[in-house]
This record gives structure tokens, C-alpha cells and sequence, in this order.
């Protein structure tokens, strides 16, 4: 069953003794939730993890889907096969030619680029239209007081504590709530 946002500021409310969002208004809260669903996926790969299938252009790099944080596997359509994931100073130091000499085989393997948005293929593609599923930790999106977490279920105490965080960090000046964030910031990453 999918954890409400709603839930998620209800459990909020009592922990911080806010019955009626007096202190902190729904509006910064849901941003708080939205934020912490953002940078969960940072640490955690499978908090949000999406599969999509990239169809090939000719040559070496290939584009994934726009809200791809980072890719976890790459399988070949047609077989199923798992593509190898490889680092790249290893095929620029043995071939140092491999993206521009262009194969008609499938992928054998694949390599991250500096965009999470792209990853290399080896061998680079000749014929486009390829298709390579791919499983992906995606950046959530954003979400609203009447929807469910986008994070799996299991990481919702993990938002509520980073909600926490965001608001002892609002009233660091009080005597202990430095710590208190911190506190909470280290329970939202475990």
C-alpha cells in the first residue's frame, strides 16, 4: 500500500506539536517532502526506480529517459541478454578508436557518461532503432498533499525525517535543535 503524503504531514503534525500547520505551513512542508524525495534517490538507488526501453541512434552514445538519475542495468531487446557494464578509461586506453568504428552487433557493453542522461555503448551502433531496456533510479516527481510517496514504501520514515531535519535546521537557533537536525539528517540517510 502506497504511504499518503498526507500521512506523512499527519505524522509530522504530532511529532512536532503543529495541530493545524500553525508553525509550519502545508506549503513548505510538501516542498520539504518533495526535496527529501530528490536527494533520497542520491544515496539510495532503488528508493524510485523506473524501466524504460531506449531505442538506438547510430554511434556510441545513447540517450536515456530526461528523469534518469543514474542507470543500473541495460538488457538487449531481443534477448533479453544483460548488457555488461564496463568502465570507459578501459576501452579508450585498449581501442582507442571504439566510438567511431561502427558495428552492426548488439551491445556487449555500457558505460555511464558525465550526463545521467546518456550512457556509452560498445561496440557504438551502426543501425539505429535498437531496442535497450533499462532499469534506471529515476528522480521523483513532484508530489502533492492528496498523492502517494513516489519513494517506495519502505523509505517513508526516511522523508518524514528529513522533513524533521529541514525544520529543527528552520529553528537552529533554538538552544538544541542544531543538534536535533543533525540528528534527524543522519536517520534520513541511514
Amino acid at each position: 500500500m502506497a504511504t499518503t503524503i498526507q500521512s506523512l504531514l499527519d505524522r509530522f503534525d504530532v511529532l512536532m506539536n503543529d495541530a493545524g500547520a500553525v508553525r509550519w505551513p502545508t506549503a513548505e512542508r510538501l516542498m520539504w517532502v518533495n526535496d527529501g524525495q530528490r536527494e533520497l534517490v542520491t544515496f539510495k538507488d532503488d528508493a524510485f526506480v523506473k524501466h524504460a526501453t531506449v531505442t538506438t541512434v547510430t554511434g556510441a552514445r545513447q540517450q536515456v529517459p530526461a528523469d534518469c538519475h543514474k542507470v543500473l542495468t541495460v538488457r538487449v531487446g531481443t534477448t533479453g541478454q544483460v548488457v555488461q557494464r564496463c568502465e570507459r578509461t578501459a576501452l579508450d586506453a585498449f581501442l582507442p578508436t571504439w566510438m567511431t568504428t561502427l558495428l552492426a552487433s548488439a551491445p556487449k557493453n555500457w558505460m555511464p557518461d558525465e550526463s545521467p542522461e546518456y550512457i556509452w555503448v560498445y561496440p557504438a551502433q551502426q543501425t539505429p532503432g535498437a531496442s535497450l531496456p533499462v532499469t534506471y533510479s529515476a528522480y521523483p516527481p513532484v508530489v502533492a498533499q492528496g498523492d502517494s510517496l513516489s519513494a517506495r514504501d519502505g523509505y517513508a520514515s526516511n522523508i518524514l525525517n528529513y522533513m524533521l531535519y529541514r525544520a529543527y535546521s528552520k529553528d537552529a537557533e533554538t538552544a538544541g535543535n542544531a543538534q536535533l537536525a543533525a540528528a534527524a539528517y543522519e536517520l534520513f540517510r541511514a
